[in-house]
């Protein structure tokens, strides 16, 4: 198995996924950072960076070693949360705690 890790965005690395079944480490992006890099590179909006980010980055066709992205959990986050999750009809049961 190998580690899949994206070029020009090390920055955007939080840390590695370990697991006790064996595997590799697979490494941990901020998705947030994944859009804020492309904005820069790329010269695009938020909104065609976010499109980019899911399309090439997260929504990979690798089984093995594809990364992990995670979202900082805080007001801005929840909102978007809520907004997504209404247009897949999901219930989602978070609290941000403060």
């Amino acid at each position: 198995m190998s580690i899949i890790k994206f070029e020009g965005f090390d920055k955007a690395i939080v840390g590695l996924s370990l697991s006790s079944h064996n595997q590799e480490p697979i490494i941990v992006y901020d998705f947030n950072k994944c859009i804020d890099i492309t904005c820069e590179a790329e010269g695009i909006s938020d909104e065609d960076a976010y499109e980019h980010v899911l399309l090439n980055m997260v929504d990979l066709d690798e089984k093995s070693g594809k990364p992990l992205f995670i979202c900082a959990y805080n007001e801005e986050f929840n909102l978007v949360f809520e907004e997504e999750t209404k247009k897949v009809n999901i219930k989602p049961n978070l609290t941000l705690v403060k």
